[in-house]
């Protein structure tokens, strides 16, 4: 098979070399043809004559013999380049082929055979665009048949074949072929494979348009500036940022839109970056939009370098955090008030476990928050309430998502105190429990006003006694039970005499002070079950609550009488006073209460008019 290749030099050479030998040989004839005249004359040849055909025809010999050997040298490495020739098509990874000038195939390299599979003689006319893709197959002939006419060259990127049957990205580039004559004899075609380039290419685009959409998507603003800090790039969330379009913003001056209260900070921060001192830079901080509003934005940046490391910009990305500002700054304020709360903070989540106290909780309870976080909260519990308590209040808070109430807990010190507590479930938005915040206050101090008021209701201020309204209300219980069960009970007024003069003689203080050292006397020779009473100055009531007649309640106001006469030491001073007694009994003096406190009254003011330092019945008959 001829080569179908361009000659190389060394072919051109060797081809010639006929032609050479001929106009050799022609000239050693015409030689030849002068010199043998000379040589077959009539008379032969003089001397003169010999020397000059003798001389050409040597040459001429000499001529032709180092033409042959020229020819035999062109024609040995003819042969030598038609080998290398052969050897480099055949070896070449490329895929080889040659069409006649009619189109058809009459040459194909071992290359285009083992990547098609094929025999020779499957490729040979039109069957060489086989193997390639219906869908380019078309294609490539029309621009093979296209380019024939006019001889030009075409190039083509087609599908092929492979043997395993695996279609590969091939790229077809045919040459035209002239002879010596420069008549086109056809084309010369090479082909290489290309998928990896085109996979790498098509990878390559799928990971742009993949940037670009993460680009565009970002949540955050993207950014790129020159060394002037100059926005070179953007992406279009950054200018909604600013609120401006993404034309007004790229090239416009990046600390422009800094808040001013922090232009010159970020200008030096930005330079000291510039500057490769900063590899990475955060920082949270204020914006300017286009209206003149303003917003908080986290910047994070590095250095922009290019492929030598020289440093041309910054790149950076910018998050609106305006609403988490809005966030921490309103959790700071519930911080805040929730440490500087006066009531104790309870904090549990959904397992009832301990997750925060504050301060109030420490100062009341006096336990640190290390000690009870991670604990249940009956770490507190004084085991006052019963079980049915707790189930009840559990019962209302899940059922009403709050309950009230007052809880007796213990301090760290092992003190009981009453507390008021409100707690409340926390529900997230599928309504699930996540969490119990308990608010709570030490009550002591409220209770204790509270109890001090009820006795002040029902005590006297001065010495402690009970007043005219708890008397009453004894006296209504002795009432009652003298009814029910028909007994008997006694009423002693008590009247001190000449009281008068011992504030006359004296001051207030001293006879308060007489009138707390009565109250003891008599509130210390009582029976538990009796009461002693102030009815209000210097008058006192003794109810006897269960007697078994006259006679008991005489000998029990004659102890009474002699107790009270005996002398007082107030404030250095030695002090009499005598009591004047009247004395009713029930049912005798009076079945009604209000009856029987002015018949014991009125006996009183027998007493005095009987000379005082006595004792008087208001029925001096029930004695008998």
């Amino acid at each position: 098979m001829n080569s179908p290749f361009p000659k190389s030099p060394v072919e051109a050479k060797a081809e010639s070399l006929p032609r050479r030998r001929g106009v050799v040989l022609a000239v050693l004839a015409l030689l030849a043809a002068q010199a043998i005249p000379l040589l077959a004359g009539p008379t032969g040849p003089t001397a003169p004559q010999l020397i000059p055909a003798l001389l050409t025809l040597a040459l001429g010999a000499l001529f032709y013999r180092r033409a042959e050997r020229v020819v035999d040298h062109a024609q040995a490495e003819l042969r030598q380049r038609e080998v290398d020739l052969q050897r480099l098509t055949q070896a070449s990874p490329l895929l080889m082929w040659a069409l006649d000038s009619q189109g058809n195939c009459t040459w194909v390299n071992r290359s285009w055979l083992e990547f098609t599979g094929q025999a020779f003689a499957a490729t040979a006319a039109d069957g060489w665009l086989r193997p390639v893709h219906g869908d380019e197959r078309k294609g490539l002939a029309a621009a093979l048949a296209e380019a024939l006419p006019e001889r030009r060259p075409f190039k083509r990127e087609v599908r092929l074949c492979d043997k395993s049957g695996a279609w590969r990205w091939v790229v077809i580039h045919a040459s035209p072929r002239l002879d010596e004559g420069g008549n086109f004899t056809g084309y010369n075609g090479l082909c290489w494979d290309v998928s990896e380039g085109r996979q790498a290419l098509a990878e390559l685009a799928q990971n742009e348009r993949l940037i670009r959409a993460i680009h565009d998507t970002s949540s955050a603003g993207i950014m790129l500036t020159d060394r002037s800090g100059r926005i070179i790039h953007a992406n279009r969330h950054l200018a909604e940022m600013f609120g401006q379009t993404l034309e007004e913003l790229l090239l416009a001056d990046y600390l422009a839109h800094i808040h001013p209260t922090e232009r010159e900070t970020a200008s030096e921060r930005l330079q000291s970056i510039l500057d490769g001192h900063s590899d990475y830079w955060e920082v949270d901080r204020r914006y300017l939009r286009k209206d003149g509003s303003d917003f908080w934005g986290r910047l994070c940046s590095r250095p922009l370098r290019d492929e030598n490391g020289t440093i041309t910009g910054v790149v950076g990305t910018i998050t609106d955090i305006s609403d988490q500002r809005a966030t921490e700054q309103y959790l700071r304020l519930v911080s805040k008030v929730f440490e500087s709360c006066s009531e104790g903070v309870l904090i549990t989540d959904a397992k009832n476990t301990i997750l925060q106290v504050n301060q109030a909780f420490t100062r009341i309870t006096g336990y640190m928050p290390h000690e009870v976080v991670g604990k249940p909260p009956r770490v507190l519990s004084s085991g006052q309430q019963s079980m049915m308590f707790y189930a009840e209040m559990w019962r209302q808070l899940l059922q009403d998502g709050r309950w009230s109430g007052e809880i007796w807990n213990r301090r760290r010190n092992g003190e009981v105190y009453p507390e008021w507590i409100s707690i409340s479930a926390v529900r997230d938005d599928k309504d699930e429990i996540t969490h119990f915040v308990a608010v709570f206050s030490d009550i002591t101090e409220r209770k204790q006003s509270e109890s001090r008021v009820r006795y002040l209701a029902q005590y006297d201020y001065l010495t402690n006694l009970p007043n005219r309204a708890l008397l009453y209300d004894r006296l209504t219980q002795a009432h009652a039970n003298a009814e029910r069960y028909a007994r008997r009970f006694a009423l002693l007024f008590i009247d001190l005499d000449n009281f008068k003069q011992v504030n006359d003689n004296h001051n207030h203080d001293t006879g308060d002070e007489l009138l707390r050292q009565v109250a003891a006397r008599l509130r210390d020779n009582i029976r538990s079950a009796d009461t002693v009473a102030r009815h209000g100055g210097d008058e006192f009531v003794v109810l006897i609550a269960e007697t078994q007649g006259a006679q008991e309640v005489a000998a029990i106001a004659q102890k009474l009488l002699e107790l009270l006469a005996a002398p007082y030491y107030v404030f250095d001073h030695l002090l009499t006073v005598t009591p004047s007694i009247g004395v009713a009994i029930y049912p005798e003096d009076g079945s009604e209460i209000d009856t029987l406190i002015r018949a014991a009254d009125t006996a009183m003011y027998g007493a005095k008019g009987c000379g005082r330092n006595a004792v008087v019945f208001n029925n001096p008959g029930v004695l008998d």
